[in-house]
């Protein structure tokens, strides 16, 4: 019976690969937003969690961020890193694509009548609601959580628009060891083959449900930052954890497509 369960184990994991292969750019997102509404939700709106405020490991970000700073996060769920940076004097506009997980953050924003916004939105094609901000924060793997590295790029794009001169993008995720497994490679094969215009990278993961997770490696924070117009200002790790906060490159020109 153990090898019975076994095998339909492995069968599962390979048909989770193919699926995955050919789940469009806009389904992965949506079936990430839905997983962690429905398994998350559990915390959102205990009160301690909202107040706990930046981790350890976190903490040395905020030496990037000028005083009373206005910041957007990107990935703000209940609002942990709203709440925590409005201690801090500073104002943060967030915003997430779960639809109960801002629900949550508008709660206990207003428990706490902190000042700021939280909006629920896919940050795809979502625009801050402030012309300039003097920096943007991805919480906690909120960057790995955006599919393709194209679509990635794009969202740095838009948000160096409304970037200050002098401010910065802080992104805070996990990194991975080697070139994928079998199942990460399967699924970007079956993307190709089928034609999907974003296959799975290296490093990709999916759930059951099919809810992305990108796992990067450090350089390839770095290319999709210099694509996008920035400098590495720092990277800081502490052991698979990473924080890199980047800055506007000066004598970047982005290239514009004609007719838009």
């Amino acid at each position: 019976i153990l090898k019975v369960a076994h095998f339909f184990q492995k069968a599962a994991r390979l048909f989770i690969a193919a699926a995955a292969g050919v789940c469009d750019i806009e389904e992965k997102a949506r079936r990430t937003a839905e997983e962690w509404d429905r398994d998350r939700l559990y915390h959102l709106l205990d009160e301690e969690h909202a107040l706990s405020g930046f981790r350890e490991w976190e903490k040395p970000m905020l030496s990037y961020l000028k005083p009373q700073a206005i910041l957007g996060v990107i990935g703000c769920g209940a609002g942990r890193e709203i709440l925590a940076l409005d201690r801090l004097n500073d104002t943060a506009d967030g915003v997430d694509m779960a639809p109960r997980t801002i629900d949550a953050a508008k709660i206990n924003l207003a428990r706490a009548r902190a000042k700021g916004s939280a909006y629920c939105a896919d940050i795809f094609h979502f625009r801050f609601p402030r012309e300039v901000y003097d920096g943007f924060i991805f919480s906690w793997q909120t960057y790995g959580a955006i599919p393709s590295s194209g679509r990635r790029i794009a969202i740095l794009k838009g948000l160096r628009r409304q970037l200050a001169d002098e401010g910065c993008v802080i992104l805070a995720d996990e990194t991975r060891l080697g070139r994928g497994t079998r199942l990460e490679r399967l699924a970007s094969a079956v993307g190709r083959w089928t034609g999907n215009a974003f296959p799975p990278d290296a490093g990709d993961l999916f759930s059951a449900q099919l809810a992305f997770r990108h796992l990067f490696k450090r350089e390839e924070i770095e290319n999709e930052s210099r694509t996008a117009g920035y400098k590495i200002e720092a990277c800081l790790q502490e052991g698979r954890k990473i924080i890199a906060v980047l800055k506007k490159a000066e004598h970047y020109k982005e290239h514009v497509k004609p007719g838009g």
